[in-house]
């Protein structure tokens, strides 16, 4: 799949940060790879700390997220990367409704990395029961050094920010590429 572009919410002001896109590739029946990348040509991105491991409330700082939806239902799941690597899966029965951590297989593998003017968030995970007909959204939560804090998707619900909206499930989920 090629990258997809994400779109700053029209509300907010624009920071530092310029560009950010996703990635998802299916690399194996219950397996993905996510890759966004950052365009912050002077380092003003906020990079919060962590330790690689499960926590919540990481869309309070920089944090890179990614839905996933199966067509024809109200669940989907919501994933949360930090650039300091910590991590969260949660479920819901729909829109914000129903949130309880998702078990996961194994842990997430997280990492960060600046390339040249880019910042490079890759996460590898393993997920149980992958739709073949799914939708996605994948969003970004910027936190700048100045205290700016920005919030971008492939696309907006109308209103505020709300990454939750069952109408901005609209990446397609990749099928698994035929050898």
């Amino acid at each position: 799949m090629k990258p997809v572009e994400l779109y700053i919410h029209p509300s907010e002001t624009k920071g530092a940060v310029k560009k950010v896109n996703a990635k998802i590739e299916r690399t194996s029946p219950d397996h993905i790879r996510l890759t966004y990348t950052i365009l912050d040509s002077d380092e003003d991105l906020a990079i919060p700390e962590g330790d690689g491991i499960r926590r919540d409330g990481l869309w309070l700082q920089t944090c890179l997220e990614f839905f996933l939806g199966r067509a024809s239902e109200d669940s989907y799941r919501e994933f949360n990367f930090s650039p300091g690597g910590d991590w969260a899966a949660y479920s819901f029965d729909r829109a914000r409704q129903g949130k309880r951590q998702l078990l996961m297989p194994e842990d997430p593998k997280v990492a960060w990395r600046r390339d040249k003017k880019r910042w490079v968030l890759e996460a590898d995970l393993m997920i149980n029961d992958l739709p073949e007909n799914g939708a996605c959204n994948l969003t970004a939560v910027i936190g700048e050094k100045d205290g700016t804090k920005t919030h971008w998707a492939a696309l907006h619900a109308p209103d505020a920010p709300d990454f939750h909206d069952p109408l901005c499930f609209s990446v397609p989920f990749p099928s698994l590429a035929k050898a």
